[in-house]
């Protein structure tokens, strides 16, 4: 094991005994004494050593100004200062200089026991950073090899599946904000956004065991399996992500993607909020996406056929969202003059230029309708306790 370094910046007097103390208090502490100021800065910049302690009667530095200069010249967050006063004027002042830790010095019995303990403490800091860095490495090295193996099953995905770049590129960034725009609405909507992504980028690889008059089929017709063997799809993706121990959420929302909204889904039969959010986001975007890129669907006839089947195959808030995205992102709305407002700035006159529907799939108002006060009135008082899904958005007078 590597021994705990102490950096020590004696006084004007003799520092052997303070040596002493230092070098008797932990088996594992390595001290260096230094007599000028250009080993200080040789030291430090070859990595630092664990601690560094100050006599407050040091020719070699400044002892108030020195934390300030450690900091400007090398990365001192890893570095522990102590300083070792005289006086109490000594002790407030090395305080406020930026040292962590004053020892008034006097040579007894207890000033070894406070050198001793604090010694101790920060050997055992020092090992945990140094164990946590050493983790943090190796989970970086199991990463990578991951996404390795992910970027393995990306390119067989789209080697026998044409479409799947262009889904899997859009399901990865629509699923990502639909996410999010979800936990806005209510915590409970939270899902880890990272195990998301890694699903949408496999969103079929439960898919690569078909054969090839299968793969051209979509994996459910009106929520049922449209063959024998995409019926097993769920559990194959689920089989394949075994391994990917580190992306647990990715597996289950790719298990469970298939599950309707009203318990008629498979492999299990899920239903509702029993369905985790991840894999309901997974099955509207995927969905849409494969309409649009495999069928050659417009973005409205595939909007259609989504929004005919929410509460029974689909999340309707998903769904709403779902719709909110492709509208905003298109050519189309950026060219006209929108806006999203808060409802709570709505005021009469104005022109919706989005339906406005709630969490409960409750339609409030169409887009095209010009806006009264009793109208209004009556969004605020509905949103206060079935909340509207996504942003109002209003024509720009």
């Amino acid at each position: 094991m590597d021994a705990f370094s102490v950096l020590l910046i004696p006084g004007a007097q003799e520092s052997t005994l303070f040596e002493q103390i230092l070098v008797h208090s932990t088996p594992n502490v390595h001290v260096v004494i230094v007599s000028e100021q250009q080993e200080i800065e040789r030291l430090c910049s070859s990595g630092g050593p664990a601690c560094i302690m100050l006599d407050w009667a040091t020719e070699i530095v400044n002892p108030e100004l020195f934390p300030r200069q450690l900091r400007r010249d090398v990365d001192e967050t890893n570095t522990y200062l102590i300083a070792l006063v005289y006086q109490y004027d000594q002790l407030y002042t090395a305080y406020r200089v930026g040292y962590n830790y004053v020892i008034t010095i006097e040579y007894t019995r207890a000033t070894y026991y406070t050198v001793t303990s604090i010694l101790h403490l920060l050997e055992r800091l020092w090992q945990s950073t140094k164990n946590y860095h050493q983790l943090q490495l190796e989970l970086q090295a199991v990463t990578t090899k991951a996404e390795h193996w992910i970027n393995v099953l990306e390119r067989l995905m789209y080697q026998r599946i044409p479409e799947a770049p262009l889904v899997a590129s859009f399901a990865r960034e629509s699923a990502l904000w639909i996410a999010y725009r979800l936990s806005q609405l209510s915590p409970s909507f939270s899902v880890d956004r990272e195990q998301l992504e890694i699903a949408a980028r496999l969103y079929a690889v439960g898919r690569l065991h078909l054969p090839d008059a299968d793969l051209s089929k979509p994996v459910t017709r009106d929520g049922v399996p449209s063959s024998i063997g995409n019926a097993t799809v769920p559990e194959r993706a689920a089989q394949v992500l075994d391994p990917l121990v580190e992306y647990p959420l990715a597996r289950l929302f790719l298990l469970t993607m298939y599950e309707n909204y009203d318990g008629t889904g498979f492999p299990n039969r899920l239903q509702g909020w029993h369905i985790p959010i991840g894999a309901r986001i997974l099955r509207v975007v995927v969905d849409y996406a494969e309409m649009v890129f495999r069928d050659g669907m417009s973005s409205s006839q595939a909007l259609s056929c989504i929004e005919q089947s929410w509460h029974r195959l689909y999340d309707q808030r998903v769904v709403v969202l779902l719709d909110e995205y492709v509208t905003t992102t298109s050519t189309e709305f950026h060219s006209g003059n929108y806006l999203p407002i808060r409802i709570e700035d709505l005021v009469p006159g104005m022109t919706l230029g989005r339906d406005v529907i709630t969490a409960a799939g409750h339609k409030l108002a169409p887009a095209g309708m010009t806006l009264n006060a009793a109208q209004i009135e009556r969004i605020i008082t509905h949103h206060a306790l079935d909340p509207v899904v996504g942003m109002v958005y209003v024509v720009r007078q």
